[in-house]
């Protein structure tokens, strides 16, 4: 078990990680981590290599499409 600690930088929580569990996580600086929520606990996961360019995608197909998804939110 490992006790991470939390710094607020720009009104967002930052948990600072251990370099070797970053490892195990394989995740470097910038990398996307997934955090799952199940009954209580939260696990930490690698995102899949191709999150940031589905990640991408999906922004760009809400931007193309706002006007419509605006009127779908009414």
């Amino acid at each position: 078990m490992n006790a991470l600690k939390a710094t607020v930088v720009d009104g967002r929580v930052l948990l600072e990680l251990p370099l070797e569990m970053a490892g195990r996580l394989n995740i470097s600086e910038g990398g996307i981590v997934m955090a799952n929520d199940h009954d209580g606990d939260v696990r930490l996961t690698a995102a899949p290599d191709d999150f940031a360019d589905l990640l991408s995608a999906a922004e760009e197909v809400m931007e193309e499409n706002r006007w419509v998804l605006q009127q779908l939110a009414k």
